[in-house]
């Protein structure tokens, strides 16, 4: 069992694939292994919209919620740097088990 953290973008002037690109480079420098992280996702979503999800490394769902809250706040961050951020606008988050 693993606990997700997904944030949901809605994509506008901009293509799916190209938010996805951009995206991915905002955060290839990104500390994963400092904010709790396994995994981090960016996948394209139904609607327009694209996401984010974060596969916690602990197991503890106020701990995998904390380390989340922390690491969306480092990623919202460095999204706000790139050229096209007006594009997307986040719609929501969720934290699940999976």
């Amino acid at each position: 069992m693993a606990l997700k953290s997904s944030a949901y973008f809605r994509v506008s002037g901009q293509s799916q694939d190209s938010a996805v690109d951009e995206v991915a480079a905002c955060l290839r420098d990104f500390d994963a292994d400092k904010y709790g992280i396994r995994t981090l996702n960016i996948e394209i979503g139904p609607h327009d919209t694209i996401s984010i999800v974060l596969t916690m490394i602990s197991n503890d769902t106020d701990e995998a919620d904390a380390d989340a809250d922390r690491a969306a706040e480092a990623i919202v961050d460095l999204l706000l740097k790139a050229p096209h951020r007006s594009n997307w606008h986040e719609r929501q988050r969720e934290l699940t088990l999976a």
